[in-house]
């Protein structure tokens, strides 16, 4: 005896499985089985309604408001040409590279290029200032 009104088949072209517990995507609201269910598994095209993410700058840290409709990008873009607060002169500056006598350590207060012998540590010369 079958019950044709119990349960959907899944709307995955490549299943159709008839489920008796069925889930309902909360993007696209079609009807899945619990193997695809998820976003990536049935390749759902409304995901990025779900998708909710902020993008920070890369400069300053702060987090981005993006509103729908607009390209992340774009808008972090004219945050940095407008609104950023990165100043490069109050970060602290450390270039660190190899030298055939030792390491090269760029020194933002007297703006040279040092030279520290191989056998020393960093704390010797002062690089925590």
């Amino acid at each position: 005896m079958e019950f044709p009104d119990l349960g959907k088949h899944c709307s995955e072209k490549t299943c159709k499985q008839l489920d008796f517990l069925p889930l309902k995507c909360d993007a696209c609201e079609e009807v899945f089985c619990k193997s695809h269910i998820t976003y990536d598994q049935h390749k759902c095209t409304s995901s990025y309604k779900k998708d909710v993410q902020v993008p920070v700058c890369p400069l300053c840290n702060t987090p981005i408001p993006v509103r729908r409709g607009e390209t992340p990008d774009i808008v972090v873009g004219a945050h940095m040409d407008r609104d950023c607060k990165y100043n490069p002169t109050q970060q602290k500056q450390r270039v660190w590279g190899m030298h055939q006598t030792g390491i090269f350590i760029y020194c933002p207060k007297s703006l040279q290029n040092l030279v520290m012998p191989s056998g020393l540590g960093t704390s010797t010369i002062g690089l925590d200032h």
